[in-house]
């Protein structure tokens, strides 16, 4: 069951209709085969995936790491277990120049325990990560 949602979760990245995205995955001292799909889907998408495992540091260091390693303007945390619409990145970002913003929040679908939840996200400027 979690290798199915967390192909999805990648397949949920890939099939963006916003095309210049970057997907930087910290594998954060994961076990099970997670590091052998991801390494999968960077050799069959290479020019999109940024892979790189440290031992387990937490939340917080894995996505600070995550912030270094970009090389876009806008950023987006999700988890193994997200899962996002096809075009939430592309209506995100045209929300974010028509209004000027530095970030949005929008709704999105968290996989937990075998339920599914509303979970809130955002996509924020890099510049307002500091």
């Amino acid at each position: 069951m979690w290798k199915k949602r967390f192909k999805e979760y990648l397949n949920s990245l890939i099939n963006q209709t916003y095309n210049n995205i970057e997907i930087i995955c910290i594998n954060d001292g994961s076990v099970g085969n997670s590091l052998e799909i991801l390494q999968e889907y960077k050799q069959k998408y290479p020019d999109k995936f940024v892979i790189l495992t440290q031992e387990n540091q937490g939340l917080s260091t894995a996505r600070n790491t995550g912030i270094n390693l970009m090389k876009g303007e806008f950023c987006l945390f999700l988890d193994s277990d997200d899962y996002i619409s096809p075009i939430i990145i592309e209506l995100c970002i045209k929300k974010m120049i028509y209004f000027e913003s530095d970030g949005v929040y929008f709704k999105g679908i968290h996989f937990a325990e075998n339920r599914i939840l509303d979970y809130m996200y955002v996509l924020i400027s890099k510049y307002q990560i500091s």
